[in-house]
């Protein structure tokens, strides 16, 4: 491949649908086959935590850093290029000079530098801004960290115990991030420290000690699977360069309107891609992968399959795990053979469910135990895009019938106005353990998945006064709460998966409102609190009680429904 003809390819490309990768490529397609793709809640959040940190990075930096985030690509690189060259210990939002060699082109949110090399050039790292956790707690692990005020001042980076990098969204960052120190060495600004980046996200923030997370590029820790090697580990840095180099082909290849060299197949990304109607129309009505929407294959999964000629849902529908067809397919896929065994039943699985039009399906004939009690709660939590818990539903069932409470506060919550209405809520759910077992009577809670345990303990955590501590939390809920979910998943399969908004519609109840969801209860808590209009604010304060008591009202249908296929 000439280097001379490569297409420049941003930082996302590498984490990117390959096939997104041809369509922003093919000369035949332009802004007239796009689908506007409105902007997340989660992506205003986004951009908002980045202003907030480069206002930070302004104020505690001041002359030392600079920012061109306001300016064009082309002026951003200049200025940067400049920036670097002096030795500018912070640059925000600079463009790094196009490599065009290496077919790409990136802006990283930061350069932070390092010692001056000994050819006399200022070396640089890169690092980004995530609206999203990106270390978690451990016993046994560190993690490398500089506080913004000291970034590019020379000081050391220090080592905090019981600190490592969050797991959940680390490759897709480094990638994003190895992209950026392949450009740093191609314009000669890489630093002496060698492949290195940093991360700064909402965790340190929340803490109020905002600290950039460092991350070797070089080190193996992410598991893969080949033909070649069976299982291995390798760097950030060689996952980039393989999957970048496989995208510069396809974007080649598509530019030269020769033959396309991926297919399109019907992902979780299509949803906020613009080119999703191309692809669907590719696909036609009778491609599976646009059926299989929970536990969903990946995209070697689907080509396997398309390979050995499954290729419709009526096709995956009839397949047999012990097809001879099977045989090699095991040893084509990037995940573990019993993984991949279980991923393509449960496909099946669901294709059969499909075609025959249920929702939901039993897979064994093991009696189902929903523990009961005397008194029932039926427990939900509302929590912002702060992640603080602004509203304690509660569904209390009893001898004399069945009563809704919540516990709610519609103003913006600190860590003290949180801690007071959760001081309320627990108050109250002891409080009724209490009284039923004055009475000689039993107690239980229900919920449905993991946040009424795990986000109350992280709130726990923090010591606030009146509060239980977090054993005495977790001893409560030992004894009295019943996790719905984990019941459910051991006896039924859902064609759209098994949460909540799927299962009740089984157990025939339905919400009021007509779009309800977690994201949607974020943008009503801000316009509860947020809106011009005093009776706009109170219609989504209705909304987000109505949503939160038929979430709790699901939960005793649900569990109801189960008591009698039991």
């Amino acid at each position: 491949m000439s280097a001379r003809d490569l297409p420049l390819l941003n930082s996302r490309a590498a984490i990117r649908c390959s096939r997104r990768t041809h369509n922003d490529h093919d000369p035949n397609l332009d802004d007239s086959h796009w689908v506007e793709v409105e902007a997340t809640r989660w992506t205003e959040l986004g951009i908002a935590f980045e202003i907030e940190v480069r206002a930070r990075l302004r104020d505690v930096l001041g002359a030392q850093c600079l920012d061109v985030t306001d300016l064009h690509h082309a002026d951003a690189i200049t200025a940067a290029t400049a920036a670097m060259n002096d030795g500018v210990r912070v640059i925000i939002g600079g463009a790094l000079p196009d490599d065009i060699a290496g077919g790409r082109r990136g802006r990283p949110d930061l350069l932070i530098s390092t010692a001056t090399r000994s050819d006399g050039k200022v070396g640089y790292l890169p690092a980004d801004i995530k609206s999203h956790r990106v270390a978690k707690e451990s016993t046994r692990g560190s993690a490398a960290t500089s506080p913004l005020a000291q970034l590019g001042s020379g000081a050391p980076i220090v080592t905090v115990p019981g600190l490592t990098p969050n797991t959940g969204n680390r490759l897709t960052d480094l990638l994003q991030l190895s992209h950026y120190w392949r450009m740093l060495q191609a314009c000669g600004h890489e630093s002496h420290l060698g492949p290195t980046a940093g991360l700064i996200g909402t965790d340190s923030f929340a803490a109020n000690e905002p600290y950039v997370l460092w991350q070797q590029l070089d080190e193996p820790v992410f598991t893969t699977y080949s033909r070649s090697r069976g299982t291995t580990k390798r760097s950030a840095l060689e996952r980039y360069d393989h999957e970048f180099e496989f995208r510069s082909r396809i974007a080649k290849a598509a530019q030269a309107q020769d033959e396309p060299l991926v297919r399109p197949i019907i992902i979780e990304e299509c949803d906020s891609c613009p080119w999703h109607d191309v692809c669907l129309e590719l696909v036609g009505e009778l491609e599976p992968s646009q059926y299989i929407t929970s536990g969903r294959l990946g995209v070697r999964e689907w080509n396997a399959l398309h390979d050995r000629d499954i290729r419709t849902l009526q096709d995956l529908a009839t397949l047999s795990i012990s097809d001879p067809r099977l045989d090699d397919y095991w040893s084509e896929l990037d995940v573990a053979e019993s993984k991949a065994r279980t991923r393509l039943h449960d496909a099946i699985v669901r294709a059969q469910m499909m075609v025959t039009g249920e929702k939901l399906r039993r897979i064994n004939g093991d009696p189902i135990v929903v523990p009961r009690a005397d008194v029932e709660v039926d427990f939900d939590i509302e929590w912002d895009t702060d992640g603080r818990i602004y509203l304690w539903g509660l569904l209390i069932t009893d001898a004399d019938g069945t009563v809704a409470d919540s516990i709610v506060s519609w103003d913006e919550l600190d860590d003290a106005a949180e801690d007071a209405l959760a001081v309320h809520a627990i108050g109250r759910l002891m409080h009724l353990r209490d009284v039923a077992h004055a009475r000689g009577q039993s107690f239980a809670v229900y919920h449905y998945s993991h946040p009424e345990v795990s986000m109350v303990s992280s709130l726990l955590a923090r010591g606030g006064a009146g509060l239980p501590s977090v054993d005495e939390w977790q001893t409560f809920t030992d004894e009295h709460f019943v996790d719905l979910l984990p019941i459910v998943k051991r006896h039924f399969i859902g064609v759209k998966g098994l949460g909540l908004k799927h299962v009740a519609p089984w157990a025939g109840f339905e919400w009021e409102d007509e779009d309800p969801s977690g994201e949607q209860s974020m943008v009503w808590i801000d316009e509860s609190r947020h809106s011009a209009e005093a009776d706009d604010r109170q219609k989504s304060r209705e909304r987000l009680l109505q949503y939160n008591t038929d979430d709790v009202r699901a939960t005793l249908a649900v569990r109801r429904r189960l008591a009698e296929v039991s």
